[in-house]
């Protein structure tokens, strides 16, 4: 790692000795070369030649690496030195020794991250952060107000205006405004469609309807079908009856229903009785002094449909004349009401649905008992991890499984148990990423704090204003990994809950990943994450 990088102000007022060579900051881990030279530490590296030996940058000298010693005296210089904050130009009035300059980076407020809303390039201070990402960046993700899919907030706009289905828009034939987009298509059908402007024939041409001689607009199909409804209603009933004539006749030649070509021509007749009984059902809607009339009749010709699709399912034997009507009644009122008599097998198969619904429901009053179980038995699993001090302290296991599984997407963070600040205050847990998100994904850890809606929610103070500090714990007790933040009060997510948990808030860039094996964070296949949360002044 580099020197200490400080502000251009602090360079102008620090003697030059205190700086690297090679890389012009203060000195980080200084050490001395054989020409009386001194590096940094990890800058020696650069002065490495292809042979294996190295190279002053100032004589030109060669040296070895065991012509390198550390020097502890400029150590202690450098580190002594009082300089301002290097973010000193974004605000911030901090000053102190250089030895303590990193741990108040880990938390300054002024220090610049970079927007971690995908397409975003800005860097921006840790105070504008959330403030940022949720409200003020172009590319951040925020819902559509028509049809809730959450888009791009830069390219909302266009998402209105080309490809919502939910939008109202204007139809380019009548004119009309505030049909929604992905309702245009039926509105402007010549079929069932309401668009003045789209011209249309009748719907009953195909069975004979002669009175319309040309193409009407929206409002004369619909005068012209209440006019004609009952001459249009004498047409479908022609129309049925010639068609049971048909279905009889060969059913009477064929013997009994066998073959493909048989359910082929089933499924066809049966799809042209739907489509005239759909067609009758339009006119009845459409018709206002004949309403009762027409409804009466369509009922009748529901249960001669449901005769004609049960044809099929007749028993049959080899002599087809015992088994079909020879003499069909001249009176079509009789002929109704004969298959009204089928009614016994409605009630039947009524009988059969509510046995059926009662077993559903003892199927469903089992299975919320089985969810009941399991809840109780989450709750126990909770309490046995929860703290009530405002301290987690989280043993990851499997680390090496968990991590494949976020590299492939599997399972991206893992939740730990929730913890409290006391028996009665806020509840927390915490949200680990193995392979990072946002700005970090693919290279560093990334470590995020998330309030929960806990039970005493309303009788604490909001918004949250504690300090968190999250640590990733070296199990040898060497350098742990310390990040450390005070919440915005602005942000939502440390304002109370309204769901389960608030949005996730803490560092996308916690610890490289690159770092996790120069220390024993993870040993055995396990990590240790610690958070810990301020109580003094709760």
């Amino acid at each position: 790692m580099p020197g200490y990088a400080i502000s251009a102000d602090n360079k102008g007022s620090i003697d030059k000795r205190y700086f690297c060579l090679q890389c012009n900051d203060i000195f980080r881990d200084p050490v001395q070369t054989d020409c009386g030279h001194v590096y940094c530490k990890s800058c020696i590296i650069d002065l490495k030649r292809d042979d294996g030996t190295f190279i002053c940058v100032v004589d030109k000298s060669p040296f070895a690496a065991d012509q390198v010693f550390p020097d502890n005296f400029m150590k202690r210089e450098a580190l002594s030195l009082v300089i301002s904050c290097p973010n000193c130009n974004n605000g911030c009035v901090w000053k102190g020794e250089v030895r303590n300059v990193e741990k108040h980076l880990s938390s300054c407020p002024y220090k610049e991250e970079r927007c971690t809303n995908k397409g975003c390039s800005e860097w921006v201070r840790r105070v504008d952060f959330q403030q940022h990402v949720e409200r003020k960046c172009p590319y951040r993700p925020q819902p559509c107000p028509s049809c809730g899919e959450s888009i791009t907030a830069a390219f909302l706009k266009s998402h209105q205006e080309q490809d919502c289905k939910m939008h109202p828009v204007q139809c380019g034939l009548c004119r009309k405004e505030g049909i929604l987009r992905g309702e245009m298509e039926k509105h402007v059908s010549p079929v069932d469609g309401d668009c003045e402007e789209v011209e249309r024939s009748c719907s009953f041409e195909q069975i004979g309807c002669e009175k319309a001689t040309k193409k009407m607009k929206y409002s004369e199909a619909k005068k012209h079908n209440q006019i004609c409804s009952v001459f249009h209603l004498n047409l479908l009933l022609n129309f049925v009856l010639r068609l049971e004539k048909h279905v009889k006749h060969i059913v009477g030649a064929s013997g009994a229903w066998v073959g493909s070509g048989a359910d082929d021509w089933t499924r066809g007749t049966e799809r042209l009785v739907s489509e005239a009984i759909s067609k009758i059902d339009t006119a009845v809607r459409e018709t206002t002094d004949l309403r009762q009339k027409l409804v009466e009749q369509g009922q009748r010709l529901a249960l001669l449909e449901g005769r004609v699709r049960t044809a099929k399912d007749i028993p049959m034997a080899s002599n087809s004349a015992m088994l079909l009507p020879q003499n069909l009644p001249g009176d079509i009122s009789r002929r109704l009401t004969n298959a009204e008599n089928g009614s016994g097998n409605i009630e039947f198969l009524m009988g059969e649905t509510v046995r059926e619904i009662n077993n559903v429901k003892q199927e469903h009053n089992l299975a919320l008992r089985n969810v009941t179980v399991q809840d109780i038995e989450e709750h126990v699993r909770q309490e046995q991890f929860s703290t009530y001090d405002g301290i987690l302290l989280w043993k990851v296991t499997e680390v090496a499984r968990r991590t494949e599984e976020a590299r492939s997407g599997q399972q991206s963070s893992i939740y730990s148990p929730c913890f409290y600040t006391s028996r009665h205050g806020y509840k927390m847990c915490a949200r680990l990423y193995l392979n990072g998100d946002g700005m970090g994904k693919g290279t560093h850890l990334s470590l995020f704090f998330v309030l929960m809606r806990g039970e005493f929610d309303a009788l604490l103070r909001w918004p949250f204003r504690q300090k968190v500090t999250m640590m990733l714990m070296d199990q040898d007790n060497v350098e742990h990994v310390i990040d450390a933040f005070r919440p915005d009060p602005r942000s939502t997510s440390f304002q109370r809950p309204r769901r389960q948990s608030n949005i996730a808030s803490g560092c996308p860039n916690f610890c490289s990943l690159s770092d996790l094996n120069s220390h024993a964070y993870v040993r055995d296949d396990t990590m240790f994450i610690k958070i810990i949360v301020d109580t003094t002044d709760i």
